[in-house]
């Protein structure tokens, strides 16, 4: 019994050491390039290893793990395969990754589809005629369509009960190089397509339903040994235009983070529209090229941090702006309302700490803006008027901690300390005198002597040496 349960461990013990493959990733089939797609969330991968039967297979991102979403579909593709589409008519399905454009039939729209949806008449037409001014564009037309086109799609046919257009040849269009290319229903499992690719009615009809939109659905069409290829391309080109847009927009700010006097310290509604798009530009960028295991990851990335400065310099700037009309002006105010009444409460002495700490964190934010003119036009605009306020009152709320000090001393009985503590007060009130005159030199006015604050510390000063004298 007892070799029976070791040998028993033992299997435990080394099934344990096999590497396991989580759910989620067991669903990609091998497609692991998905995991490289951020802004689409539904892709249809049409999958053929030659011939006309093709495997289509449909993933959902979800919690941003992809996921198998409907059941395996067979499919059947073009005549001549799937392939690099060279002309008009050449019977290939075209490789590539593309978006969906309007879902058409004339059969009853299936209860659920949230693509736009056509119903066609017996006048609606796809044109393929590549001397037209109209190749690859579905046009309604009562007339005859022979007089206008040497080469048309009848979009109300059996072929097309249910439908969706893909969009290949669309952005530009090319002429010659292709058009019509639909997923559709299939006339048999069989039977090839001219180069769309179809299944059976039940299918288009589920596909319909499922596919959203809202999610940018793709549909990757090509052979296994190509699909992850194609996807990661489609994931390096959407990383290289995020790239080229964040660069764009983060060009824009170039400049205006550089203040050359104290009225450019401001912030102008365009700088901050400006500066957020350019965030979001270059945030999604990043994104994208994080998700990146392709080979130009490394290029890209430079390319996005040469412009991430004039993005970061701005946000510096705008967050020293910011800081110092709200935070510190607001406490520069209430530390001003005292002075202007020339009151002395407790309330001071919390007004004047709060605006100390706002004084040194805006100097630490202006600290981190770009350019030493800058910082120096940001100093005088946003500190200097609350550090003179600050000055204001440093000595009266000194003397008034001071005074609270000596008297928590004295509620200890500790009279020596207290009495140490007193020998400060005559060199603070000294000092106190000397700061306003100096300030009011370089900033006649600005340093007043507020007789109201003085009578009421010379009070309190009286009542402390009269308990310490007791």
């Amino acid at each position: 019994m007892k070799k029976h349960l070791l040998f028993f461990l033992a299997l435990l013990v080394c099934f344990s050491m096999i590497p396991q493959t989580s759910n989620a990733a067991s669903q990609l089939n091998g497609f692991d390039s998905m995991n490289q797609i951020r802004d689409e969330s539904q892709i249809i991968i049409v999958n053929n290893n030659g011939g006309i039967g093709a495997i289509l297979t449909t993933y959902e991102k979800s919690n941003g793990e992809w996921r198998k979403a409907l059941p395996t579909m067979s499919a059947v593709v073009g005549k001549s395969g799937i392939s690099t589409k060279q002309k008009e008519g050449d019977g290939i399905t075209p490789t590539g990754v593309y978006s969906l454009g309007t879902a058409f039939g004339w059969g009853e729209k299936p209860a659920g589809v949230k693509l736009p949806y056509r119903t066609t008449t017996a006048n609606d037409y796809w044109i393929d005629d590549p001397a037209s001014s109209d190749y690859n564009k579905w046009v309604t037309y009562n007339g005859n369509p022979n007089t206008r086109w040497n080469s048309y799609e009848i979009l109300k046919q059996s072929l097309y009960k249910y439908a969706v257009a893909i969009n290949y040849n669309t952005d530009p269009i090319v002429k010659g190089k292709g058009s019509a290319i639909f997923l559709h229903v299939w006339r048999s499992s069989t039977s090839p397509t001219a180069g769309c690719v179809a299944l059976a009615e039940e299918n288009v009809k589920k596909l319909l339903t499922w596919i959203d939109p809202a999610k940018k659905p793709i549909i990757v069409i090509g052979k296994t040994s190509q699909n992850n290829n194609l996807l990661n391309d489609h994931a390096e080109e959407a990383a290289r235009q995020a790239v080229a847009d964040a660069q764009i927009k983060a060009n824009k700010l170039r400049g205006k983070y550089v203040a050359s006097s104290v009225e450019e310290v401001a912030l102008s509604p365009q700088f901050n529209s400006d500066y957020s798009v350019a965030k979001t530009a270059v945030l999604n960028a990043q994104t994208k090229i994080n998700l990146l295991q392709s080979t130009k990851k490394h290029e890209l990335q430079q390319g996005l941090d040469a412009v991430k400065p004039y993005q970061i310099r701005s946000a510096q700037f705008i967050d020293a702006v910011n800081y110092g009309k709200n935070e510190v002006e607001a406490s520069r105010t209430s530390v001003y309302e005292f002075v202007q009444n020339d009151t002395f409460t407790p309330e001071l002495v919390q007004s004047y700490h709060l605006l100390s700490v706002n004084i040194r964190k805006e100097e630490l934010i202006i600290g981190k803006v770009y350019g030493s003119e800058t910082r120096k036009y940001m100093a005088e605009a946003l500190v200097k008027q609350a550090k003179i306020v600050r000055e204001t009152v440093i000595y009266e709320v000194s003397i008034f901690e001071l005074l609270n000090k000596i008297n928590n001393l004295m509620a200890q009985n500790d009279q020596a300390a207290a009495f140490k503590e007193l020998e400060k007060l005559d060199r603070l009130k000294h000092r106190a005198v000397e700061i306003k005159e100096a300030g009011n030199k370089l900033y006649p006015g600005k340093y007043p002597d507020l007789p109201s604050m003085k009578a009421f510390l010379e009070t309190y000063e009286a009542e402390t040496r009269s308990k310490l004298n007791e």
